[in-house]
């Protein structure tokens, strides 16, 4: 049985979808989503200071050191208070205990609660690519003098190759991201379909050769899991809170089912298009992308497919009911 479905289960949990986002913020219940965030009982868990399985593995002891956040975000205007540092993790877990393994920096920041604390609340914006810092900026200056940020510190956390951590998962410049966005790959004829199969064996090459295999093969869910439990040590905590954004919610469910006992509360806010797609004719789904990379091409873009993404992101948080949370 899942350790989301046994007698340890985080206190609360909620999957949410946007559409029932939309519908509970235009009907006034959309507060009680969060709410249930500062309500929820704390549940009995091991010292924030160690590892799960007890083992002495030297990222489970470090503190960040706390810096401005200009080193990331430029501009700290809209949250005085914001502080960011870098937490150090092992590339390859299942080596994590030898020191002289390679190590990914973690960008992290924190707006801490102006009043009362409950907790933190670690926010991922999903993706996968979108920076949390960045996010986190944007929405501490959004929900400035709100309840939230009264009650909770407010927490982004790059996950490894993202954002502002080290290192970058960066395999294209932009002139060679210009140069793949102008291939059509919109024949799905045999030679067609050959011609894109050899178009992604090249790129999975270089990119290989540019990041090192031992990089790229530690990249993903389960690792950056692993992290988030060493920064919430970091952070002096013994449990979350944990609000994820479309991908965010794969890696929430991911950190609830390996650290049951570490999460207080979880908003989980899942996408709806994987069951879009398997409702749709395949037909349909090809049409679509194939429209969407001819407007791709059209506009030739200057910067990083994750940099347009949090830019998007962050647009789109600006717009969404979650705007309106309020906390007890």
């Amino acid at each position: 049985m899942s350790p989301l479905h046994s007698s340890r289960r985080p206190a609360a949990v909620m999957a949410v979808n946007h559409v029932n986002m939309f519908a509970m913020w235009r009907v006034g219940r959309f507060p009680t989503v969060l709410l249930a965030i500062s309500l929820a009982s704390a549940i009995s868990c091991p010292a924030a200071w160690a590892s799960p399985e007890g083992e002495s593995i030297q990222q489970y002891g470090q503190a960040p050191a706390w810096g401005s956040c200009e080193q990331f975000i430029g501009d700290t205007t809209s949250i005085p208070t914001a502080q960011c540092g870098t937490v150090a993790v092992p590339v390859d877990w299942n080596n994590a205990a030898k020191p002289e393994g390679a190590q990914a920096q973690l960008a992290v920041i924190r707006i801490p609660a102006s009043g009362e604390k409950i907790g933190v609340l670690v926010v991922n914006p999903g993706g996968p690519g979108a920076s949390a810092v960045d996010t986190v900026a944007t929405m501490g200056g959004s929900l400035a003098g709100s309840d939230i940020m009264r009650r909770f510190d407010l927490v982004g956390i790059d996950p490894r190759g993202v954002g502002h951590s080290t290192p970058e998962l960066r395999c294209r410049t932009d002139d060679e991201f210009d140069a793949f966005r102008r291939e059509p790959m919109a024949d799905y004829s045999p030679d067609g379909v050959a011609h894109i199969e050899a178009l992604y064996t090249q790129f999975a090459g270089e990119c290989a050769q540019k990041m090192g295999t031992e990089f790229l093969a530690n990249v993903g869910t389960a690792s950056s899991a692993q992290d988030m439990d060493v920064v919430r040590a970091a952070l002096g905590e013994n449990q979350i809170n944990y609000l994820g954004f479309s991908y965010g919610t794969e890696l929430g469910a991911a950190y609830a089912e390996r650290y049951p006992d570490r999460v207080r509360a979880m908003v989980r806010s899942p996408t709806a298009s994987a069951r879009w797609r398997a409702s749709k004719p395949l037909s349909t789904t090809t049409r679509r992308t194939a429209h969407s990379r001819q407007a791709a091409r059209s506009a030739p873009t200057r910067r990083s497919s994750s940099t347009a993404f949090t830019r998007s992101s962050t647009r789109w948080w600006r717009t969404r009911p979650e705007r309106r949370i309020r906390a007890a």
